[in-house]
C-alpha cells in the first residue's frame, strides 16, 4: 500500500477530530439516541428496545450491534470514544477506497486522488462531522463487503464476505440495499452474457439468503405494523419531501463538487464502454443508488453520501484515462504540472468547501443555553412529566432532560404517526389556544420546550397564544424557553 495513503488517512482523521473536539456536544440530536443506548447497555446489558421515555413509552426496533460496539469502546476509553470511533471509521474509508480502486487501475496518483476526494465530499462532511453516526459502521462494512466480493477467489476474503453478510443486517438496514445491488449485479451479468464463477455465485446466494432471513426475523413486527411505510421508515407524510427527496443535477454538483462528479461519471462510462468486468458490481451499486434516489426509496442523505463515495472510486478510472490521454497529446511535456494543478483544484474545490461545511455544521451543535434549559427540565420537573418538542429535538428531551417526549425522529413502530406529527406542528404554529390545548391534553403534556431551533423548523418567531393562565412561560434563556401547560 502506498505510504501516501497513510498521509491522507491521518489528514482526514485530524480534520475530523479537530471539529469533533471543538464542541462538547454533538451536531445532531440523533447522536443523543445513540448515547442513551450506549448508557443503557452499560447499565443493563441491552439497548432500548423498550423505551419508557420516547413517545411517552414505546417499543423500538433497530439493529443493535453498533451500539454494543460503542458501549465496549466507551467502557475502555470513556466518553472520548464516542468522538474518536466514528471519526476513525469514517477516516478509514480511504483505505477501502484505495484498495477497491487498485482493482480497477494501476496508476497510483489516480487512486490517491480518488481516495482523497472520497473523504472530502462536502455533503458527506456536513452530515457526519461531530456526530455519533451509524453511517460510519454501515459505510465501512458495505465497502469491505464490496472489496471482498471483488477478491472472492482469495479464501481470506471469502470468509470475510460470509462473516460480514451475517453481521451487516445487525448493524444497519443498508444491508437490504446491498442485496438489492447484488440482484442488479446478477441481472447485468445476464445482460452482458457473462458467466459467474461457482464460488462467487454460491457466496452471493448465501449473502442474499442470510441478510433476508436475519432482516425478516428482526423487522417482522415493523412490516406487520407499518406495512409498506417500512420502506420510508414510517416517516410522517409531511416530512417525506425532505427525508426522501428526488435528485437533480444541481444537487449533485453542490453536494459532491464538480471534480468527483465529472471524473466519476467519465470513469463509469469508460469502464462500461471498455466492458471492465471487475467494475460491474460497483456499476450495479451506482445504478441501484441512483434508482432509489430518483424514486425516493432511500434517505436522501444516505443515498447522496454513498453515491458520492462510489463515484469517487470510479473517478480513479476517469483520472487514469485522462492522464493516458494527456501523454498522447502535445501537453505531455506539462504532464507533472497538470497533475499538480488537479491536486490544487481538489484542495480548492473539495477540501476548502468541506472545511466551510464542517464549520457550519458545528454551528448546529447544542448550545450552552439550550443545554441549560434541558438541565432545568431535568432538575425542576417531576420525573413522570411529559415534554413536547419538535421531532428534531425529541432525543434532547429523553437523553439530557431524562423526561418523556411526545415525538422524536425514530418513527418506526409508531401508530398514527401522521396524526401525531400534525398535532405537534399545530401546537407550535396555531394561533388558537383552544386547539393547542386540545392537542396538548391529548398527549398529557406538562411542558413545552421551545428553542431557536424550533423556530427554524416551523418558521415561526414565537408561540402565539401564551398567557399566565393556561400556558405560562416558566423558564427563559437566550435561545430556549419552557412553557408549563396549566389547563
Amino acid at each position: 500500500m502506498n505510504k501516501k495513503i497513510y498521509v491522507i488517512f491521518f489528514f482526514v482523521l485530524i480534520f475530523r477530530l479537530f471539529f469533533a473536539f471543538q464542541q462538547d456536544e454533538y451536531n445532531n440530536d440523533s447522536a443523543y439516541f445513540v448515547l442513551r443506548n450506549v448508557e443503557n447497555i452499560k447499565e443493563i446489558g441491552k439497548p432500548l428496545f423498550n423505551d419508557e421515555l420516547s413517545y411517552g413509552g414505546r417499543s423500538a426496533l433497530f439493529p443493535p450491534l453498533y451500539y454494543y460496539f460503542l458501549s465496549i469502546t466507551n467502557n475502555i476509553l470513556g466518553d472520548i470514544a464516542l468522538k474518536i470511533i466514528p471519526s476513525l471509521l469514517f477516516s478509514s474509508l480511504v483505505f477501502l477506497v484505495y484498495l477497491i480502486s487498485k482493482e480497477f487501475t494501476e496508476d497510483e496518483d489516480s487512486i490517491l486522488f480518488a481516495s482523497l476526494i472520497s473523504a472530502f465530499i462536502p455533503f458527506f462532511i456536513s452530515r457526519t462531522i461531530n456526530n455519533i453516526s451509524i453511517f460510519s459502521a454501515a459505510l465501512f462494512i458495505i465497502l469491505l463487503l464490496t472489496l471482498s466480493l471483488i477478491k472472492l477467489n482469495n479464501k481470506k476474503y471469502l470468509n470475510l464476505f460470509m462473516g460480514l453478510s451475517l453481521l451487516f443486517p445487525l448493524v444497519h438496514n443498508m444491508a437490504f440495499f446491498f442485496i438489492l445491488s447484488l440482484f442488479v449485479y446478477l441481472i447485468l451479468l445476464i445482460i452482458e452474457s457473462k458467466k459467474l464463477e461457482t464460488i462467487k455465485r454460491e457466496a452471493i446466494l448465501f449473502s442474499i439468503f442470510v441478510i433476508l432471513v436475519v432482516g425478516f426475523l428482526f423487522f417482522r413486527d415493523a412490516f406487520l405494523l407499518n406495512g409498506f411505510k417500512v420502506i420510508y421508515q414510517n416517516t410522517p407524510s409531511s416530512l417525506l419531501e425532505n427525508y426522501f427527496k428526488g435528485i437533480i443535477i444541481e444537487d449533485l454538483i453542490l453536494n459532491f463538487g464538480l471534480i468527483p462528479l465529472l471524473f466519476g461519471i467519465f470513469g463509469l462510462i469508460y469502464s462500461f464502454i471498455r466492458r471492465k468486468d471487475n467494475t460491474l458490481f460497483l456499476t450495479s451499486m451506482i445504478l441501484t443508488t441512483s434508482f432509489l434516489l430518483a424514486f425516493r426509496l432511500i434517505s436522501f442523505s444516505l443515498g447522496v453520501i454513498f453515491l458520492g463515495i462510489l463515484l469517487s472510486i470510479m473517478s480513479s478510472i476517469g483520472f487514469e484515462s485522462f492522464f493516458k490521454y494527456i501523454k498522447l497529446t502535445k501537453l505531455s511535456g506539462y504532464f507533472r504540472h497538470i497533475k499538480y494543478s488537479i491536486f490544487i483544484l481538489i484542495l480548492i474545490m473539495i477540501v476548502v468547501p468541506s472545511y466551510i461545511e464542517a464549520n457550519e455544521s458545528n454551528n448546529n451543535a447544542l448550545t450552552d443555553n439550550e443545554l441549560s434549559a434541558l438541565i432545568w427540565l431535568k432538575e425542576q420537573t417531576n420525573e413522570d412529566s411529559i415534554v413536547m418538542s419538535s421531532h428534531q429535538e425529541g432525543n434532547y428531551i429523553t437523553q439530557i432532560a431524562k423526561r418523556r417526549n411526545v415525538i422524536d425522529d425514530n418513527f418506526m413502530l409508531i401508530k398514527n404517526i401522521d396524526q401525531r406529527y400534525n398535532d405537534v406542528e399545530l401546537v407550535f404554529t396555531t394561533t388558537s389556544q383552544a386547539k393547542a390545548l386540545q392537542a396538548l391534553n391529548k398527549y398529557k403534556v406538562n411542558y413545552v420546550y421551545f428553542s431557536d431551533r424550533t423556530k427554524q423548523i416551523y418558521n415561526i418567531d414565537e408561540i402565539a397564544y401564551t398567557d399566565d393562565n393556561c400556558f405560562k412561560e416558566v423558564y427563559r434563556t437566550e435561545g430556549a424557553g419552557i412553557y408549563k401547560v396549566r389547563c
